[in-house]
C-alpha cells in the first residue's frame, strides 16, 4: 500500500454550505438565523449572525452555490441587509429556533470603547535618520523629530478611532452608520 502525504493545511470550516442548509427548509429559510463557525470562534463573547431575507441557490447537484441576502449582526451590532457572498463556503450551521433567542437577548457585557490611536508617531530610528540626512543636504532644519501622520481606515471591521488636537476622540463615522453600509464589501 502505498504512502499518502497530505500536502497542504487543514481546513479550519466546520459546517455545510448555506445552500445546502436552505434548499432543505421551507421557503429557503426565509426568517431563520445561520451562523458561521469562524465566527462563533473568533468572536466567542459577540454574536456574528445572519437571519435570512430572501434566497435564490442554483438547484445544482450539491446545492453549492446561489444568492441570498439576510440582515447581519457582525459582534453584536446590528449592519442592516446585506448580501452574502460566502454562502459557498462549507462553514455555515443553521441555529434552531429554541436557541435564537440567545442570539437576539444578547447584551454587551462591556459597554463597546475604541481604541484611541495617535494623530502622529515617530518614525523608525534608521529612517528617522535617513530623514535627516536628506534635510541636512537641503539645508532645511533639523531641530524637530520627524512624524509619521496615522490614518485609519474606517470600515465596520476596525475599532480604532484618530485622537483629536485636544487627546479627545475625532468625531467619525460610527459602526454600522449608513456610509458604511453603502459599500456592501464581501462577507469575510
Amino acid at each position: 500500500m502505498p504512502i499518502i502525504k497530505v500536502i497542504g493545511r487543514r481546513t479550519t470550516f466546520r459546517g455545510k454550505s448555506l445552500f445546502t442548509l436552505l434548499c432543505n427548509l421551507k421557503n429557503f429559510g426565509k426568517g431563520r438565523m445561520v451562523v458561521r463557525s469562524l465566527f462563533e470562534d473568533r468572536y466567542p463573547n459577540e454574536p456574528s449572525y445572519y437571519i435570512i431575507t430572501k434566497a435564490a441557490p442554483e438547484m445544482d447537484k450539491e446545492f453549492d452555490f446561489g444568492e441570498a441576502w439576510g440582515s447581519k449582526v457582525f459582534r453584536g451590532n446590528a449592519l442592516g441587509e446585506w448580501k452574502i457572498k460566502a454562502g459557498h463556503k462549507a462553514d455555515w450551521r443553521l441555529i434552531p429556533k429554541d436557541e435564537e433567542h440567545k442570539y437576539l437577548q444578547w447584551k454587551p457585557t462591556v459597554p463597546f470603547e475604541p481604541k484611541v490611536i495617535p494623530k502622529e508617531a515617530l518614525f523608525p530610528p534608521l529612517l528617522r535618520e535617513m530623514i535627516f540626512r536628506e534635510m541636512e543636504k537641503a539645508g532645511k532644519a533639523t531641530d524637530e523629530d520627524p512624524k509619521l501622520p496615522i490614518t485609519i481606515h474606517e470600515t465596520v471591521w476596525n475599532r480604532a478611532r484618530l485622537e483629536s488636537n485636544a487627546g479627545e476622540i475625532s468625531d467619525q463615522t460610527s459602526l454600522g452608520s449608513k456610509k458604511h453600509l453603502d459599500d456592501q464589501p464581501a462577507s469575510p
